[in-house]
């Protein structure tokens, strides 16, 4: 737990900890320089558990966050924030789950949230099934941090959290281990998070949502590469390749154009991709028929509004003259007409009176 000038809510969340039905635990706490009474509060406590780590300047959560994980002796890490409440059989059911089940990395639990007096606002739900965490988390951040309890050495190996994330560092991980790992989320409320107007998120929402851009930005990247390597070393062909297009044409933009839909890729993007070493290591490959190479060349260079979607450039490798031209978004006429004369002129569109919308 990291704390700074906590000493508000600081002793209800040490002794949530404290009372835990799971009693064999070391509890780190890092106090990041704090300037109030925290570290009063936290010598009150007789408890040969707690093991208080002083920062002697302000180092800020993330690095604090890691000073904690280097300290940390157990096989699991369980987070927790010093103004919320951790229920009393949280790590005795997570580490029950984590025996159990040594594919997951981490495990989280639904949260209710409460008021600054501790009255209650409502529960919030994220995703159980891993294919609705691995669709959850690549839209957004769908577990409270101190929900969650992840495998020490997993996230070691990961090298901890990135200390240039100052905000949604959590996230970050989470969308890390997601690459290599297993998640879960227990379908129960086994933790309290407390909204109140000295809070990081009510402070700091907006810094938070763009390091949460950020954390995506790195994940797509991250999963845009590994397809590359996949291809290059024949692992892959045209059908999967094609899906992760959409990621790595999105890295090659300087922003995104904000009214194309979530998994569409602009002209403009797929027209600095195609200038790009990736563009010959990977679209101009000789598995990728010349109809399908010719086909995406006409589409980057049909204009600036042209957007297509990830379903229709996966169908234009795998059959250019199958491909539906109506899942093209066009925001002028001009570039709808421009982009089919290419496509009749390298024969690549069967159906000429097929357009696409305006």
């Amino acid at each position: 737990m990291g704390v700074l000038d906590g000493e508000r809510y600081l002793r209800t969340a040490v002794e949530s900890v404290l009372t835990q039905s799971f009693p064999d635990f070391e509890f780190l706490i890092v106090d990041d320089a704090s300037a109030d009474t925290t570290r009063q509060i936290l010598d009150s406590f007789a408890d040969d558990r707690i093991q208080i780590v002083t920062n002697q300047h302000n180092l800020g959560l993330t690095r604090s966050l890691n000073v904690g994980l280097a300290a940390a002796r157990g096989a699991y890490v369980a987070r927790m924030d010093a103004d919320d409440v951790t229920l009393p059989g949280r790590f005795e059911q997570q580490v029950a789950f984590l025996d159990a089940n040594p594919d997951r990395a981490m495990v989280a639990s639904f949260v209710e949230h409460i008021d600054a007096d501790g009255a209650s606002l409502g529960v919030v739900r994220s995703p159980v099934e891993q294919g609705e965490i691995v669709r959850s988390l690549r839209q957004g951040n769908c577990f409270a941090h101190g929900t969650v309890m992840f495998r020490r050495d997993r996230a070691e190996a990961l090298g901890g959290y990135d200390e240039k994330m100052e905000h949604s560092q959590d996230y970050d991980l989470w969308l890390q281990m997601l690459d290599e790992h297993r998640l879960a989320c227990l379908p129960e409320v086994l933790y309290r998070w407390r909204e109140h107007p000295l809070s990081i998120s009510s402070r700091r929402g907006r810094e938070q949502e763009r390091f949460a851009r950020l954390a995506r930005r790195k994940s797509r990247v991250r999963r845009a590469k590994r397809v590359v390597a996949r291809v290059e070393c024949g692992e892959l062909g045209v059908r999967e390749a094609a899906r992760g297009i959409g990621d790595f044409a999105c890295e090659q933009a300087s922003r995104p154009m904000a009214e194309a839909p979530r998994e569409a890729v602009s002209a403009r993007v797929l027209s600095r991709l195609r200038k790009s070493s990736a563009w010959q290591r990977w679209i101009l490959r000789p598995r990728v028929e010349a109809q399908a190479s010719r086909a995406l060349e006409a589409l980057s260079t049909a204009g600036r509004n042209v957007v297509a979607t990830r379903d229709f450039l996966t169908g234009l490798l795998e059959d250019p003259f199958d491909s539906n031209i109506s899942d093209l978004f066009v925001v002028s006429r001009q570039d709808r007409h421009r982009l089919t004369r290419l496509l009749q002129k390298w024969k690549l569109l069967r159906h000429p009176s097929t357009g696409a919308p305006d």
